[in-house]
């Protein structure tokens, strides 16, 4: 646990963890306005596609409407577990393109839910992180705990979840009974939560959102690089760092950070992040991942992808193998082990699986003179078999690094990867 017992001893003193899930779950278990209409259908590619017009709440004044596409395959084989894919604003034909090739893959019904969050709301510039640490603000000055943004974020797919069933029941006469929910950045967010407070959240695959453990990751932040991420400047710029730390502070954090529900995350779960992520540590994930209780955990890095990942070719393939192993389709391998060693000027890397790969490499980034592997570029090594593990030898030329192996298996709905977490390796 990293040292962290202490202060998660003196949290679950003052109740924390009793009232993290109370009161989003109350919040989103507290009714109010619901309903859906169709207003378009269409096709994308071989699949079907209707979308409607979700309201999934009343948020303080504002009424939540969102775009809900569900994409329906030529031939829907697995009606049991739909995806549910959480996007925010634009006009979403590239998620709608992405996402029906991954259901002409592996034959399941799937959505798009946009407009999480609506925005901008209260005024023109609060958006996206904007808007997010303004409702912080809000709760931190009035101690009203309606105010944090990702609570009508969590509410919007489990509306929409709701509204997704009711719909394929009435519409196809199919009845979906859970989801493999994801979602990119603050969506990715919401994934995590969403699947902290509803039971149908079969397996989830949060997208670029490597930051559970907050009390951990951002102190980490001003280790590596001696400031926090510029991309998180609207939450710091507000003090909110510091607010974090004083009782309705930790209160906040309690409700919003995912690490906070870990117990509850025992389905499936695949990460999915760009190894140059600008938000976040290269190896953030050493914070939470090994705290997860889930037996099926596995983790996808995308090298030089960044926070917009860059090669979906890579996260469809993954994500279609990860939805069929989820409904007991497809055999993944017990989630991976690494380790390395430091040998003269030499780092070896050694990597395990129980299932044979086709091809093992591990990713390779350098630096000089600090430890700030966002702008750094991903190099690969190929990893041989020694005996029942792969190994990679690396040599450090009296640099920084940053590592972590990429396991690519054969599937028929096209290779997948899987990755180990990153570590960096101090000169």
């Amino acid at each position: 646990m990293r040292g962290i017992k202490p202060l998660l001893g003196w949290l679950a003193a003052i109740g924390l963890f009793a009232s993290a899930s109370a009161d989003l779950a109350s919040y989103v278990n507290a009714p109010s306005p619901f309903e859906w209409s169709k207003t378009l259908e269409s096709k994308i590619g071989e699949s079907n596609f209707v979308e409607l017009t979700l309201i999934s709440q009343k948020w303080r004044e504002f009424t939540w409407r969102h775009r809900l596409r569900i994409v329906k395959p030529r031939n829907p084989k697995h009606t049991d577990t739909a995806i549910l894919y959480i996007t925010g604003s634009g006009d979403g034909r590239r998620e709608l393109e992405l996402m029906a090739r991954v259901l002409e893959r592996v034959g399941a019904i799937g959505a798009i839910l946009h407009d999480v969050p609506n925005q901008p709301l209260f005024r023109p510039d609060l958006v996206e992180d904007n808007l997010i640490a303004h409702t912080y603000v809000q709760y931190w000055e009035t101690g009203d705990p309606t105010w944090p943004l990702l609570f009508p974020m969590v509410k919007s797919a489990v509306r929409a979840m709701d509204a997704i069933q009711q719909f394929a029941q009435r519409e196809w006469n199919i009845a979906i009974k859970d989801f493999l929910i994801t979602g990119a950045s603050k969506r990715g967010w919401t994934t995590w939560l969403t699947a902290a407070v509803d039971k149908r959240a079969r397996a989830i695959a949060p997208m670029v959102f490597d930051n559970l453990n907050f009390f951990k990751q951002m102190p980490h932040q001003l280790e590596l690089w001696g400031r926090y991420s510029e991309q998180i400047s609207e939450y710091y710029t507000r003090g909110l760092m510091e607010k974090m730390f004083t009782e309705r502070g930790r209160q906040l954090v309690s409700w919003v950070d995912p690490y906070f529900y870990r117990a509850r995350y025992t389905m499936p779960i695949l990460i999915i992040n760009g190894a140059n992520d600008a938000y976040w540590a290269t190896d953030a994930a050493q914070f939470y991942f090994d705290d997860l209780p889930s037996q099926r955990k596995y983790a996808l890095y995308v090298p030089n992808g960044g926070h917009s990942l860059g090669d979906y070719t890579r996260v469809v393939h993954s994500l279609a193998a990860f939805y069929l192993m989820s409904i007991g389709k497809l055999e993944f391998p017990s989630p991976l082990k690494a380790s390395y060693s430091v040998v003269g000027d030499e780092v070896i890397y050694r990597v395990r699986s129980d299932k044979e790969p086709e091809l093992v490499q591990v990713w390779v980034a350098r630096r000089k003179d600090d430890k700030d592997f966002r702008p750094a570029r991903w190099e690969p090594v190929r990893a041989h078999k020694e005996g029942n593990q792969w190994v990679a030898r690396i040599p450090r030329n009296g640099d920084n690094l940053a590592l972590f192996a990429e396991l690519t298996y054969r599937a028929e709905t096209g290779n997948f990867s899987l990755c180990t977490i990153p570590v960096i390796v101090a000169k």
